[in-house]
């Protein structure tokens, strides 16, 4: 039993040992493939950035390139241009040049023969005629123009100064009108307060009349109280020493009645 277990027990070891090394071998290779999985994006990733790059830097030094064989060409465009000018001008150079040798031939041939200072000068008399007259003709022009240009100038300071002139009449009416305008509203204002003013003094006028009625009517007011106070004083000393009290009653109440018929008559006043 002991050797059977032992037995057993090696070959359960030995299928462990066998299924753990074949799982790690199968671990082994997926993780080799995911390695190599990783890598080959990496490598891949860095060749599409190596080639944006390279493209990029392409397109730039050819745009570089291409503006650079514009400006040649505009330099050399303008070189051209510089010759051909140069050309024309050195060819104007050589026809001036020829010409004044021909007539310096001519003049040269002239002096030769026997009537060449005679033809000379008279060559010089009607040149220097020619230039006199030019000069007259030329200073007449400037003295022409000078006239004008002064009429021209007297011509706007006078213009300026009608405009001005005009403008200070229109400005002066204008003033005028609104003087006037002004003048009249103050004078219909000072005729209004001149008229509240002869109201305002006339309903002065009838307050101190009233005031003066009234402070009258109060004093015979008083008046009329007082001596109807001192007729009721009076009656009473009179009722005392004589000890009859029917008569004073009456004439008590006939000192009262005076007393309100008179308040009665000043109020209906």
């Amino acid at each position: 039993k002991t050797n059977s277990n032992k037995a057993e027990q090696t070959d359960t070891h030995e299928e462990t040992k066998h299924n753990v090394s074949s799982s790690s071998s199968i671990l082994d290779d997926e993780f080799i493939k995911q390695q190599i999985h990783q890598i080959a994006q990496t490598f891949q990733s860095r060749f599409h950035q190596i080639q944006y790059k390279q493209q990029r830097d392409h397109s730039e030094q050819t745009r570089l390139l291409t503006d650079r064989i514009r400006l040649l060409d505009e330099e050399l465009s303008r070189y051209k241009e510089a010759y051909q000018n140069q050309e024309q001008r050195f060819l104007r150079l050589d026809t001036v040049s020829s010409k004044r040798n021909e007539k310096l031939a001519i003049v040269h041939h002239a002096r030769k023969s026997p009537l060449g200072c005679h033809r000379i000068l008279t060559s010089w008399k009607k040149h220097a005629f020619l230039q006199c007259e030019k000069r007259s003709k030329s200073l007449k022009l400037l003295q022409e123009r000078k006239h004008r240009r002064i009429l021209c100038k007297m011509l706007l300071r006078w213009s300026k100064l009608a405009i001005q002139t005009r403008n200070s009449m229109i400005h002066k009416e204008k003033l005028k009108v609104i003087l006037k305008e002004v003048i009249s509203r103050y004078e219909m204002e000072l005729q209004r307060l001149q008229i509240e003013l002869g109201e305002a003094r006339a309903e002065i006028n009838r307050g101190v009349a009233e005031r003066t009625r009234l402070e009258e009517n109060a004093k015979r007011l008083l008046l009329r109280g007082m001596m109807a106070m001192n007729v009721d004083a009076l009656k009473l000393f009179s009722e005392r020493d004589s000890g009859g009290d029917g008569g004073g009653g009456e004439k008590g109440e006939y000192g009262g009645n005076e007393w309100s018929d008179g308040f009665v008559n000043e109020e209906n006043y």
